[in-house]
């Protein structure tokens, strides 16, 4: 999930750089790269010279401007799904309806349709607690 927001983060300003007409280089996108796996993770984290150039690996960045799908599908999944694991039998028959819609209307509508307002910051902000209580039972 963070590592998605990392890398819409990164794909956004590769876009706006290139907008912006200015030359992409390799040193540009180390320090870009370099900076926000600094940000997006702290002190706690060792950064190795190798982070700098991951990048050059991901070949989405030079795409349609998408990597942030990640990111908000795993949020829409977590809002669906804890729902109906905490036995909410209308967000079962809500994701049972969603799904049989197919691609009947924008992804945004049809998840609002079946409860989950993406809109709002609830659902990221779910899901990052999730992860936080998975981390903490992992420490435990």
């Amino acid at each position: 999930m963070y590592n998605q927001a990392l890398f819409a983060e990164l794909e956004r300003e590769i876009h706006r750089h290139a907008e912006q007409g200015h030359t992409l280089t390799a040193e540009y996108l180390n320090n870009l790269t370099d900076q926000l796996y600094c940000t997006y993770l702290g002190d706690a984290f060792e950064n190795e010279d190798l982070y700098k150039i991951n990048w050059s690996r991901i070949p989405h960045f030079y795409y349609n401007f998408y990597v942030y799908k990640y990111a908000t599908g795993f949020s829409a999944a977590t809002a669906l799904a804890r729902k109906i694991i905490d036995g909410n039998e209308e967000a079962r028959d809500a994701y049972l309806h969603f799904l049989s819609r197919g691609n009947s209307a924008y992804s945004i509508q049809l998840l609002q349709d079946a409860g989950v307002n993406m809109v709002s910051a609830e659902p990221i902000e779910q899901t990052t607690a999730l992860l936080a209580a998975l981390l903490d039972q992992f420490h435990n």
